[in-house]
């Protein structure tokens, strides 16, 4: 039985990291649209497409994690 404990323990940390991974790519986000509203160099206008890559990936992998570990949470 402890197993089981050890499994339900293992899959709230996966969702507790899906939330933080997704948290981070919405952090990124708002700072891609700010790089390209704010930026006054060529250089920070154009960081807006490789940082909207990088917060979708982490976007997605974090809504990935959710769902694929929320039915296992009980």
């Amino acid at each position: 039985m402890e197993f089981i404990i050890h499994a339900v323990s293992w899959c709230k940390g996966e969702i507790f990291e899906g939330r933080m991974f997704l948290l981070f790519g919405l952090a990124v986000l708002g700072v891609s649209f700010a790089c390209s509203k704010i930026g006054t160099t060529p250089s920070s206008k154009a960081m807006f497409a490789p940082l909207l890559v990088v917060a979708l990936i982490a976007i997605a992998g974090g809504v990935f994690m959710n769902i694929s570990n929320i039915n296992r949470r009980y």
